[in-house]
Order: C-alpha cells, then sequence, then structure tokens
C-alpha cells in the first residue's frame, strides 16, 4: 500500500477550490462554500503544492494569487510540479 494513499480523505484537487484560492487570497476561506473536511484537505492540497503554509500563502501561492487564472495550464503544471515532490500520493 502507498504511505499516505488517504492523504486528502478522497476530495481531489478541485478546480473551484483552486479558483477561490486564487480570487479571495488569504481569506479563501472565510465565508466559504466548503464544508470543514473540504477546507481541511484543500490546505493539505494547497501546503503539497507549496501555495501555503502556516502563515498563508506563501511567495508561489501570492504570485498565482496575483494572476488570478485557475484555468490557466501554467498555474496548473506549477502546481502538479510541486505536487511531485510535496504530495506523497502525487510522487
Amino acid at each position: 500500500m502507498i504511505k499516505g494513499v488517504d492523504r486528502y480523505k478522497g476530495f481531489g484537487l478541485r478546480q473551484e477550490w483552486l479558483h477561490r484560492f486564487l480570487t479571495h487570497g488569504e481569506e479563501w476561506n472565510v465565508n466559504s462554500p466548503l464544508g470543514n473536511r473540504q477546507i481541511e484537505e484543500f490546505t493539505r492540497w494547497l501546503i503539497d503544492a507549496g501555495l501555503w503554509d502556516k502563515h498563508g500563502p506563501t511567495r508561489l501561492g501570492r504570485i498565482m494569487i496575483q494572476s488570478g487564472k485557475s484555468d490557466s495550464s501554467i498555474i496548473w503544471w506549477t502546481i502538479w510540479t510541486h505536487l511531485s515532490f510535496g504530495s506523497p500520493v502525487v510522487k
């Protein structure tokens, strides 16, 4: 069994969640339509992708927030590249 296979509790990285992060920045989880578990697991995706840490958005996260484009191929390529190093599931 792959270590960490249940890391995200069955929640995938969803474009609408990324869109919320990119358009709301640090406040993405305030008054969010996401449930508590979804917020928790999306936060884990953001951390593993290098976009969020215990202080909020990372430098990379802030750069992506400035772009605000969740449908950009460059954004997704960057996220998946970072996940290939930071996520045991993607690795």
